[in-house]
């Protein structure tokens, strides 16, 4: 994600669930979708006081 590829591998993530899918229908009820990306990813996220509030980003 920090690089720039995170989108690039979503979609391709999609697109190897969705062969899958196609080869093996009776395996799925529903299509299948792909959790959202977050905003924001923190390793360290920076310390309350100093004024920031981040915005969370479920994971």
């Amino acid at each position: 994600m920090h690089i720039g590829t995170a989108q690039a591998i979503q979609e391709r993530r999609g697109a190897t669930i969705e062969v899958f899918r196609m080869a093996n229908p009776q395996r799925f009820t529903r299509k299948p979708s792909l959790p959202t990306l977050p905003d924001v990813a923190w390793v360290n996220r920076p310390d309350s006081d100093q004024g920031q509030q981040p915005k969370e980003a479920a994971a």
